[in-house]
């Protein structure tokens, strides 16, 4: 079941979504006051291929004498531009026919005279153009032949030419609210008889990300998936998300607290496929969403994007303060820069563990390496003049257990500031403080007597001696 291409959209008020650029390209139509160039930008799956076809529909429809806002879609010259075999619609994908040479042979052809009222060129992924083949059409697209007109659908207008887009008409595709993707996916579940539930279509249009084609594809996928009716659980299993069910069950952990009970699931999803990124990305909007509904109550009902209701939202809102559901949402924001280093499930259970109001008040500890150096000025860590750096680092280290001095005299203090302490030394050791950093963390806050944010950051040598 294709739904996509059944559901395509086939007259400009066809198109979900887009009442700015629908409207004026309906008023230019009526008006015949048709540009010869247009720039589409927008998201994937957003319409804008398909409203690309319909305008070349539009300026070709036999039925009419001029140019329509309403196709018939029976004629022969809308049939064949339906079917993608019209000879003077010319559709090219420019990520794999990207060259001078198809540009040239392209400019070639649309000088000639066309069979049907006026050939259409429409130029798919039009960014991936080489900058010889955008200087190639620059003159095309500035004076085009009477009879031709270009359309350039792209998702990325910032690497196109400047000169390109200044001799185009640009039109905007925003992405769907989804709202607006669940009412159209509840229309077609109707057409189609498919049976689901509200909340499921709420959850398949988040999960689209803002794209119509995403969500009709996943919806034609939900019909295939189960034999009786499509609820939440059904689609969550579908994308690869987390029951919502999980997800209370571990807030409720934390809020408890139960330690045990948080790294069980921790290790749970992480045993049956979740990978870290999607644990994280899935708790961000949750504690987004109980911020919002601790803050505004009902009134923010349609901006929850969690799997989780609005009732059960704001029954658990009563148990977080608003310092807390802040303080979350930075250690998941934290949690997200970790995820591309050294074993990130290890990164996630501690990110879990520091949802625990009672963990929150711990130093919190950020292992990675820096790019932009560091005031390399001795300060301590309210930020006043101190001893030298290796002073310092000596005073951290004769506070530490007798088994840990050895490894910690293998590193060296480049630079501390503001709680930010930058170490560098050999590889084995700097694993040795990505494993033991949050220890190393508490002796540096016990040393110096100061309890605000601990971050550690490491470099290697060779970045420290280019610096």
């Amino acid at each position: 079941m294709n739904l996509p291409t059944k559901y395509r959209p086939k007259i400009l008020a066809d198109v979900v979504g887009q009442p700015i650029v629908t409207r004026a390209l309906t008023n230019a139509l009526i008006r015949s006051q048709i540009n010869s160039a247009y720039l589409f930008v927008g998201l994937r799956g957003v319409g804008k291929t398909s409203t690309a076809r319909i305008l070349a529909k539009s300026v070709n429809c036999q039925t009419h004498e001029r140019p329509t806002p309403k196709p018939c879609g029976c004629c022969n010259a809308c049939r064949e531009i339906e079917r993608g075999s019209a000879l003077d619609v010319v559709e090219i994908d420019a990520a794999s026919n990207n060259g001078v040479d198809e540009i040239r042979s392209l400019i070639e052809r649309v000088s000639l005279t066309p069979i049907a009222r006026q050939r259409v060129v429409i130029l798919d992924e039009a960014h991936c153009m080489t900058s010889n083949a955008a200087n190639a059409l620059l003159k095309t697209l500035e004076e085009p032949p009477g009879h031709t007109l270009f359309i350039l659908c792209t998702t990325e207008a910032h690497k196109l030419l400047p000169t390109i887009i200044s001799r185009c008409q640009t039109f905007e595709f925003h992405a769907l609210a989804p709202t607006t993707i669940a009412e159209q996916l509840s229309a077609i579940a109707d057409q189609e008889s498919i049976d689901i539930t509200e909340d499921a279509l709420l959850t398949l249009a988040r999960h689209a990300q803002g794209g119509m084609r995403d969500g009709l594809q996943l919806l034609g996928q939900a019909s295939l998936s189960t034999d009786g009716a499509i609820g939440v659980e059904e689609v969550i299993a579908l994308t690869g998300g987390i029951p919502p069910e999980e997800l209370l069950s571990l807030i409720k952990a934390v809020l408890k607290p139960d330690v045990l009970r948080v790294l069980t699931q921790a290790r749970r999803w992480l045993e049956s496929g979740q990978t870290p990124s999607n644990i994280i990305a899935t708790l961000l909007p949750t504690y987004r969403d109980l911020l919002m509904v601790k803050g505004a109550g009902q009134s923010v009902k349609t901006l929850i994007t969690s799997g989780l209701t609005y009732k059960t939202l704001s029954r658990l809102t009563h148990t977080f303060t608003t310092e807390q559901l802040n303080q979350s949402l930075a250690l998941l924001k934290d949690a997200e820069r970790l995820l591309g280093s050294h074993r990130p499930e290890v990164w996630v259970e501690v990110c879990l563990l520091n949802l625990i109001p009672g963990y929150a008040t711990q130093p919190t500890v950020a292992i990675h390496p820096v790019k932009d150096s560091i005031p390399s000025t001795p300060v301590s860590l309210n930020g006043k003049p101190s001893q030298p750096l290796a002073d310092h680092w000596r005073t951290i280290i004769n506070a530490a257990p007798e088994k840990a001095q050895p490894w910690l005299s293998q590193l060296q203090l480049v630079s501390c500031q503001n709680g930010i302490y930058e170490l560098t030394g050999d590889k084995t050791t700097l694993n040795k403080l990505s494993r033991a950093s949050r220890k190393v963390a508490q002796l540096i806050q016990k040393t110096t007597g100061d309890d605000q944010l601990i971050v550690i950051t490491f470099k290697p040598p060779e970045e420290v001696m280019a610096s």
